[in-house]
């Protein structure tokens, strides 16, 4: 039977800025991971205000009838 301490081949580190990686909580908190995240919000926002105006123009049209 293999001895468990063997059993693994792969060991994993960080390598880094802390900050570009997370450090010891994970890509989860990386400055790279908020930035995206903020980035898809702001576009998210966008879109939705854009949406939201387009119908009230819309509305706005057909209860003036023209």
């Amino acid at each position: 039977m293999r001895d468990l301490e063997n059993a693994c081949k792969l060991r994993v580190a960080s390598a880094g800025s802390n900050i570009l990686n997370g450090g010891e909580y994970g890509i989860e908190a990386s400055i790279i991971t908020t930035a995206v995240l903020a980035a898809c919000l702001a576009m998210i926002y966008a879109f939705s205000r854009a949406e939201s105006k387009k119908t009230y123009i819309k509305t706005l049209k057909a209860v003036s009838g023209t």
